[in-house]
Formats: C-alpha cells, structure tokens, sequence
C-alpha cells in the first residue's frame, strides 16, 4: 500500500521533482543546434500567460505610463511592460513554428536526399492534425467535466446538451481547417483561438516545400521570401509569418551545413582575413543586433489601449499598409507585431550570451512544457482566480430598512488584502497573484505534458507508421 501510495504521489508531482526521486537519476534531454528556440518557445509562452493573467485581472495596467487615464504603475514602462505583452509573442511563435516545420526537410534538401526531403515533408502532414488538435480534445473535455461539476460559468441544462456544444465547438472552431487568420474565439478556451491557425498555415508551409525540393538553390533562396512578401502585401500576416520562418531556417542551413554547389552566406574571403577584423566585425554585428532587439522589444510593448493616441505608436498606427488596416486595429499590430517577430528570431540565434540563456535548463523545460502551459493556463486561471484574487470589500449602503440599503461586502483575496487603490497596491496584488497562481499552472501543465501531450506525440507516430507503405 505504502508502495503504491509512494509511486502515486511521485506521478502526480512535476517532473522536475519526480525525475530527482527516480534510481536511475534525472532524466537527460538530448541538445541540438537550434534548442535554443525551444527556450525561447518556453519564454513566449509564460508572457503570454502572465498576458492573460494581466488581461482577465488587472486590466487597467494594459495602458501606457504616459497614457492620460495610466494608473502610473512601472511595469507600464517601455521593457518592463513586455513582460505581459503577449500579444506579439503569438507572432514570435508562429515564425518559429514555421522554422521548426521546415527544418527537417530544408536539410535534406541541402544534402541532395529529395526522396528524404519528401518522406519528411508527408511524415508532418499526417502527424500534423493530432499533434495539434488531440491535446485540445482532451483539454476541452476537462473543461466539460468542470462545468458539469460546477467549477466553471453555468453549465447547460442536460449532459447532452453540454457535449453537442462541445462537439460543434471542436468541429466549428477549433479544429476548424479553413481559417486563416480570423480570431475564432472558441468556445470551452478562447485561448485556443491559435490552433485552427496554426494547423492551416503549417500546410501552407508544407504546400511551399513541395517545389522548393527540386527548383535550383538560388531560386529557392528568392522564392521563399518573396512568397513572404507577398503575404504580408495582401494582409495574410500570419502566412508571411510562416514562410518567414522557413526563410530564417534555411538562411540557418546555409550558414551551418557544408556547402555543396552554390556558396553559403558566409563569403570564403572570410578564411583568409586577420582576426583582429573579424573580432571587429563581431562586435559590430552583435551592436546592430542588440540595437534590432532594443526597437522591436519597444514595438513589442504596444499598448491594449489608447495606442492610436500613444506617441510613436501613432506613428506606426498611421504608417501601416492599408491592406493590413482592413480588420482594425488588432490587423494594424499584427503587421508590426510580424515584423519585429521575425527580427527578434533570427536575432535570438545571433546573440551568443542570449542564446546561452535560452539553452539554459531552466529556459529548456519552459520550452518542453510550453504548448501544455498554453493549453490549460486558461481553465487552470478559471477555475482559482476569483477565490485566489478575491475582490476588495465595500462599505454598507443606506440604513438597513431603507430602499436600496445593502449590507457591503468584506474585502477577501489578494487584492482584498493588499487594496488596488495606489500603484505599489496594485502592482503587489498583480505580482502576489501571479506567485500564487502560477506554481499551479505549471504543476497542472507538467501533468498534461507528461499524461497527454507526450502521448499525442507517439499517437501521432503510430498513425504515421499505420498509414506509410
């Protein structure tokens, strides 16, 4: 029994505490060149779950510190804000995921294996649809299961009734194929908005690959970005972003794989300079970059609110591409957001001391739990945010027996604890909730990490295997 128990509460535990308890030691997780995108996949997604915590709780700290009706608190401050603006990390996202996909293929294609390049450009489509739709399956259902419990908003009237719904939210919205842009705001977790997005754009990428196997180096190094640029030119943000990312991952081939035929990005002039200019070089490089970085992180910090009125971001308000205005202002920052993305990617792999960083262990579990923290933060915030936050108390109204006489309410929660009336209130009670809330949200995501994501992926595998001649 004591066995039992002792296995049970080593399952349940995160897997950076249960892995420590196992005789054979810690798990190792295998590095490769471009695990550093794993880290900064793992960053992005915890800004845009402090982003949602923001949005859903404090809200009023989404304005600019210069804004006319700003609370004045300082992480609404240029960098200090970007933090929980998440938003553009959905961007930054998106361009690696279209690095990711065509990664595999790109190389083959470089090593001259076509009948390689092909098998693994139709291993991804048909892992595809339940790498990225089962997890949300599951993560959905849960959220059935929570309703009819009574942990959630008000459920329907009949069990029934309540998994049609959630069949037709599934069917309509999330794993809704055709979409390529639009915010379908899905039932059951509007945070996977994302998915049919994701899921269409990735075989948009896949689609591209097909003839980038056989046309000639240099067409290939033209094409990519042209179709890229063409996205952007007709306002599909999103396709620019993927096709963006297959460009960075093959300028990334070019520069690390031996060149056979045309020559690399490097120029073989490089060989024969002196050190003391190529240190010079370096150093000029890595500025330019760190500058790059320093612009697109101020982008990056583009306000919820008043930004049409905010300085600089007028500018960029007022500068953008018709063709990118069409759906408001959300299309306005999707263009600005898509371009400062591809910036802070290709730099992240650039800047030795920030790629050190994102291959930390730390940055690299983020990075194998991300997809799961995106999945379930949502529910997880749903369910404990309102006794976790609490709310601040009011004072009675009238004298009882008198028409519109009310009690008052006791202050209870954090914020009832720490007050929102000042900025340092505020901003206590923003950072205690996240203290609370976020050790639980990760708990839970390692979970679904460990219980259905990693199962997903060898589902994903296995079908793969039951459908290949």
């Amino acid at each position: 029994m004591g066995l039992r128990l002792g296995r049970l509460s080593t399952a349940l535990l995160p897997s950076f505490i249960s892995d420590r308890w196992d005789p054979l030691g810690p798990k190792k997780y295998k590095m490769h060149p471009t695990s550093y995108l794993d880290g900064l996949r793992g960053i992005v997604c915890l800004i845009v779950y402090f982003c949602h915590y923001t949005e859903e709780n404090h809200y009023h700290l989404s304005r600019y510190y210069w804004s006319e009706n700003s609370v004045g608190a300082f992480i609404q401050l240029p960098y200090f804000r970007l933090i929980f603006s998440g938003r553009p990390m959905v961007h930054i996202f998106f361009i690696m995921s279209g690095f990711a996909l065509s990664l595999r293929p790109l190389r083959h294609i470089h090593e001259g294996d076509n009948d390689k390049a092909y098998s693994a450009v139709a291993s991804s489509i048909i892992r595809r649809p339940v790498r990225l739709f089962g997890p949300c399956v599951v993560s959905t259902f849960c959220v059935v299961v929570l309703l009819q419990m009574g942990l959630l908003w008000q459920p329907m009237a009949t069990v029934s009734q309540q998994v049609y719904s959630w069949l037709w939210v599934l069917g309509n919205q999330i794993c809704w194929p055709w979409e390529w842009e639009h915010d379908m705001m899905p039932g059951y977790d509007i945070h996977l908005w994302t998915i049919p997005i994701e899921f269409c754009h990735s075989m948009l990428v896949f689609l591209v690959l097909i003839p980038m196997v056989v046309v000639k180096p240099l067409v290939r190094l033209i094409g990519i970005p042209c179709i890229a640029i063409y996205c952007q030119w007709s306002g599909n943000w999103a396709g620019f972003e993927f096709i963006a990312g297959m460009f960075l991952a093959e300028i990334y081939l070019r520069k690390n794989l031996p060149q056979t035929g045309m020559l690399g990005l490097q120029s073989v002039s490089e060989k024969g300079v002196s050190e003391s200019p190529q240190v010079t070089r370096k150093v000029l490089r890595t500025t330019f970059l760190t500058i790059g970085l320093l612009v697109c992180f101020y982008v990056d910090g583009w306000p919820n609110l008043d930004r049409d009125m905010t300085p600089f971001f007028k500018s960029l308000h007022d500068m953008t591409p018709s063709k990118s205005t069409v759906e408001g202002y959300q299309a306005i920052e999707k263009f600005w957001f898509s371009l400062s993305g591809l910036f802070v990617v290709w730099a992240c792999g650039e800047i030795e001391w920030i790629k050190s960083i994102l291959e930390h262990s730390i940055s690299q579990y983020m990075g194998r739990v991300s997809f799961s923290v995106y999945i379930v933060h949502g529910p997880v915030m749903n369910v404990i945010q309102r006794q976790v936050l609490g709310r601040l108390g009011e004072g009675p109204v009238g004298e009882p027996g008198e028409v519109g006489y009310s009690p008052g309410v006791e202050p209870s929660g954090i914020n009832g604890f720490f007050g929102l009336y000042t900025p340092t209130q505020m901003m206590m009670s923003w950072l205690a909730g996240l203290i609370v809330m976020g050790p639980v949200v990760f708990a839970v995501a390692d979970l679904f990490w460990r219980y259905v994501d990693i199962p997903m992926i060898n589902l994903a595998r296995r079908v793969e295997k039951a459908c290949i001649r």
